[in-house]
């Protein structure tokens, strides 16, 4: 599944479960008014949600009550890392339109050691890792920096948060991937970046050509497209190099 329709799916599965935790929490307040002062269909609605409750009983009441607002919770937090990615994924399949192929959440087992990678662009100029993260705020550093700062700015307070330096967690996506491919007999260099999609995002780091952020989104597309490798990719190399990623990733 790509990170746009588990996005959207995610999110609508939150919303349901908040309806509905919503729906089970009024039933009980509103069950003896609801047929005077709401609509009648909604008064059915409460109506019924009331009638299961009374049906279940208490105690299996409250665990719903409590199984409906975990699961509220923990979906919005899971919103919150894939929301990057579905960005990413709408940025990044502009590159379908120039002959790229794209790949997302690609997850390889190699040699005994995992890896997970955002998204793969591959055309007859390279191979490209994006590394998406959804941060906001100014990224401040060095790019050989082991840690980056991320500086978030509100309305009265100023946070400051350290965060591994994601060029070299690409670099290490990097050689893993040119590894996993030189073992299935293709040798081709592979570049990195990284991809902040938050509107509010502004990059700071110095020596810096490899991170961008959604104000200059489209030079990391102009990037990647009149990126210049050191061999161009033959076009069956490339479709070897789709069904070995295709192994372990999401086709976009």
């Amino acid at each position: 599944m790509t990170p746009l329709k588990k996005y959207h799916l995610i999110n609508s599965i939150k919303y349901i479960s908040f309806i509905l935790l919503i729906i089970f929490s009024l039933s009980i307040g509103l069950s003896p008014l609801n047929k005077e002062i709401l609509p009648e269909k909604i008064s059915t609605i409460f109506n019924m949600a009331y009638l299961v409750l009374e049906k279940i009983g208490l105690i299996p009441s409250i665990i719903l009550f409590l199984v409906l607002w975990l699961l509220s919770t923990k979906l919005n937090q899971l919103l919150a890392g894939y929301r990057g990615e579905a960005l990413g994924q709408k940025k990044l399949k502009k590159l379908k339109k120039h002959g790229y192929k794209v790949f997302a959440n690609m997850k390889l087992n190699h040699n005994s050691q995992k890896s997970e990678m955002d998204f793969i662009a591959i055309g007859d100029n390279g191979i490209f890792i994006i590394e998406v993260k959804n941060i906001k705020g100014d990224i401040i550093g060095h790019s050989d920096d082991k840690y980056l700062t991320q500086i978030k700015k509100t309305k009265h307070n100023t946070y400051e948060n350290m965060f591994y330096n994601p060029i070299k967690q690409v670099n290490t996506h990097v050689f893993k991937l040119a590894e996993y491919l030189k073992s299935n007999g293709v040798n081709y260099w592979i570049e990195g970046f990284v991809y902040f999609p938050k509107k509010h995002s502004t990059i700071q780091v110095e020596n810096n050509n490899r991170i961008y952020s959604k104000k200059d989104s489209k030079n990391l597309i102009k990037h990647i497209q009149e990126y210049e490798g050191k061999e161009s990719i033959s076009n069956s190399d490339q479709i070897k190099i789709e069904e070995l990623i295709g192994k372990y990733a999401v086709r976009i």
